[in-house]
């Protein structure tokens, strides 16, 4: 119980394959065409151009990839129902805002991102040396004593301390012993420089050049800036990314709108370069059911000269309905479109109707032998009928039909205007109504049966109105519900307001001796 989605279809022929193309097309009885017309040039999609469109694509793309790479987005989708045909004004304004938001967001994140990790970087360094608590504004002033930071392998240190000790003016002030390594502040004398140097680079010691890129006068300090900083920068990057955020719940729909358009525009200019004599090229203009694509894509491959590109319709566009139904609704199609087709939008009301039409038919002929004839009917020409069309839908609704009426028949025990069911004790109870006899009972049966399917197409028309969000008139549909059914105890009073005889009088009974039924 579904209207088909339908998409057009732009076919690019060749003129060698163009009149062997379009008859197997329309024999082939799938689509329906719009027009057919010459190749244009790239102007005729609204003037874009070749190089503007595959701008907009690339920063479409961009921030697509924005939002995938800081919201944790893993795909897009895009609801038919949101779907909107843009002007080139609005994709071009609006593509460029959106790039510009999100190409900055993405530099001032990645630049924190940078200065976090350089940062982190120097708090690992530091975190060695925290305990270090002399004043190293004093040590930047000392003119004739050298210091630095060291960093030397722990099983290294006592040996290395032993060597230290042994030159004149040098001093171990301070050092953190740690499993692997050993982190010390060493000072000496400029004449000691040389001796200092050898040991150095005997016991493989690390020089940590960490004085110059610190602002404060202790480590401690130092570490708490740089911990204060990282922080400051996370939240400055978590504003950012729910800018994003926003970004993404309020304009995805219409991006990937824009995306939609353009990359459709895209997909035409290459589809135009696949061609190299354009001149000689034709587009055939259609419109394709879904369920018709694989038919559709098989046939296409039979021309090596053809290609295709599938785009949506735009929403003022006036698209063809196609019901698509399962085997056993589908001849009632045929009574749906007596009617009128429903619109994309609408409930496909096929499959609501059949059982209604298929009861009030087979009520109305109620007759086991009409009935039989109407399957029969179906049964010798089924063969001989293509199943596909109005004409092949209208004979296979004669075998539901003709069930139908057959059951009508038997409920009502008619069989060609004889009644056979109620003279024999065992099928007696099979009849459920006698209208010949006993008129009213089949009356109030009629009564009850129209209430149900007023009030079943009403709930339709309610569910319909709340799926397309129009409250008023689901307000309205709800409200006439209320009152019909409120109508009903008192119609019912003023249609069957004493109990009238069901038996049936002939003319003759009651010209000779009228009375008033009782």
């Amino acid at each position: 119980m579904a209207i088909d989605k339908i998409k057009k279809v732009h076919i690019f022929v060749h003129n060698d394959d163009y009149v062997k193309f379009i008859s197997g097309l329309k024999q082939l009885s799938i689509v329906e065409l719009i027009q057919e017309e010459h190749l244009k040039t790239a102007d005729f999609f609204d003037d874009y151009s070749y190089d503007e469109v595959r701008d907009i694509v690339s920063k479409l793309e961009f921030v697509l990839n924005i939002f995938k790479k800081y919201l944790s987005i893993k795909e897009f989708k895009l609801s038919s129902d949101n779907y909107k045909i843009q002007t080139k004004n609005e994709i071009l304004s609006f593509v460029n805002n959106i790039y510009a938001l999100s190409d900055t967001a993405d530099k001032k994140i990645k630049s924190y991102d940078t200065e976090n990790q350089f940062l982190e970087n120097k708090k690992d360094i530091l975190k060695h040396y925290h305990t270090f608590d002399a004043n190293l504004m004093i040590l930047y002033s000392l003119k004739q004593v050298k210091h630095f930071f060291c960093k030397i392998n722990s099983s290294k240190f006592e040996k290395f301390l032993s060597a230290i000790k042994s030159v004149n003016n040098t001093e171990i002030l301070w050092y953190n012993k740690e499993k692997l390594n050993t982190y010390f502040f060493c000072f000496y004398q400029t004449q000691s420089f040389l001796e200092v140097d050898n040991i150095i680079k005997t016991y493989n010691v690390e020089i940590v050049d960490i004085i110059k890129d610190i602002k404060f006068p202790t480590i401690s300090e130092e570490i708490t800036f740089v911990e204060q900083k990282i922080y400051e920068n996370n939240r400055s990057k978590a504003v950012l990314i729910t800018n994003l955020s926003e970004t993404y719940n309020g304009y995805i729909t219409r991006i990937l709108s824009s995306y939609k358009n353009v990359l459709e525009l895209n997909d035409y200019f290459i589809a135009q370069k696949n061609f190299v004599h354009t001149f000689k090229t034709k587009i055939i203009n259609c419109w394709l059911p879904c369920i018709y694509l694989k038919k559709f894509e098989t046939f296409v491959q039979k021309f090596e000269n053809v290609s295709f590109l599938l785009t949506d319709p735009s929403p003022n566009e006036e698209i063809p309905i196609v019901l698509k139904n399962k085997p056993s609704i589908e001849p009632y199609e045929f009574v749906t479109t007596l009617y009128s087709y429903p619109k994309q939008t609408n409930v496909d009301p096929t499959t609501l109707l059949a059982p209604f039409f298929t009861l009030f038919f087979g009520l109305c002929m109620s007759d086991v032998v009409y009935g039989f004839l109407l399957f029969l009917t179906w049964f010798l020409i089924r063969k001989k009928i293509d199943h596909f069309g109005k004409i092949g839908q209208l004979f296979s609704l004669l075998k539901y039909l003709g069930i139908g009426t057959i059951f009508g028949g038997i409920f009502l025990d008619s069989f060609l205007g004889f009644t056979i069911l109620r003279k024999y004790s065992g099928t007696e109870k099979v009849v459920l109504f006698d209208p010949l006899n006993k008129p009213i009972d089949f009356l109030k049966f009629s009564f009850l049966l129209g209430l149900v399917h007023i009030i079943f197409g009403m709930s339709v028309k309610f569910y319909q109105s709340v799926k397309l969000k129009d409250f008023w008139a689901s307000v309205e549909i709800f409200l006439w519900k209320i009152l019909l059914l409120s109508l009903v105890p008192a119609v019912y009073q003023l249609i069957f307001a004493q109990q009238v005889s069901q038996e049936i009088y002939s003319t003759r009974s009651l010209s000779c001796r009228p009375r008033c039924l009782s």
